[in-house]
């Protein structure tokens, strides 16, 4: 559809305009104050928007209501993102002083390196767990005579079905009572929670990293006005 094939340039145009915005509103308000602004949006969006776009449409609410939900928070999560390249080297040099923000800042983007493929793989993991889960629970709704003609196995063969991908969501839906929802918008979830879990834990770290007191007495602006 046209609302899919744009996704992507919508992506695109919230990255865009976050790091854009960002910028100008943290020297305004200052690195510590913005990153927390960008927490707070990035788990709001994470387990509360995303989650109950794709749970209003896993019950039934009307398509494109909850598109327009799923759209509306994933634009505000991309570019609530967007703004932690743009803040993080300002704000390490707040933290630790102009001195030493190169190598910690190296550091930091080492960390965020190894960040990405890890952060990946938990969201496939929690993704595969869900979809197996929610196969579980349309087996059990399906009639067991019915399942066996349909897959060659018994219920009991569901992991070993799912593995080799003979089993499908699409699949189990075709023999289940009719009626029963399709639980596919809810696949990732988990992935949601679990992030925006990290992303509430992560404001928090740097919210009590801002308020520690700094060695050299003050922020980077306050330092350079001394010298």
């Amino acid at each position: 559809t046209a609302a899919v094939a744009g996704y992507p340039q919508l992506i695109s145009s919230a990255n865009m305009g976050g790091r854009l915005l960002w910028g100008p509103i943290g020297d305004a308000a200052g690195c510590g104050r913005t990153l927390c602004l960008v927490g707070i949006a990035l788990p709001a969006c994470l387990l509360a928007g995303m989650p109950l776009a794709t749970r209003a449409l896993a019950g039934g609410a009307d398509p494109e209501t909850a598109l327009t939900l799923f759209r509306a928070a994933t634009c505000v999560n991309v570019g609530a993102y967007a703004g932690v390249p743009v803040l993080l080297a300002p704000a390490t040099a707040d933290l630790f002083g102009s001195a030493d923000a190169a190598a910690i800042y190296q550091r930091i983007g080492a960390t965020i390196t190894f960040a990405s493929p890890l952060g990946a793989a938990v969201c496939t993991r929690l993704r595969d767990g869900a979809y197996a889960q929610h196969a579980a629970a349309l087996t059990e709704l399906c009639d067991e005579a019915t399942f066996a003609a349909t897959f060659g196995a018994p219920p009991a063969a569901l992991e070993q079905l799912l593995a080799s991908k003979a089993v499908t969501l699409p699949l189990l839906l075709h023999i289940a009572p009719e009626g029963t929802p399709d639980p596919t918008p809810l696949l990732y979830d988990g992935a949601f929670c679990a992030l925006g879990s990290g992303a509430l834990l992560a404001c928090a770290c740097k919210g009590a990293a801002f308020a520690l007191p700094r060695s050299y007495g003050g922020s980077r602006r306050d330092e350079i006005s001394r010298r």
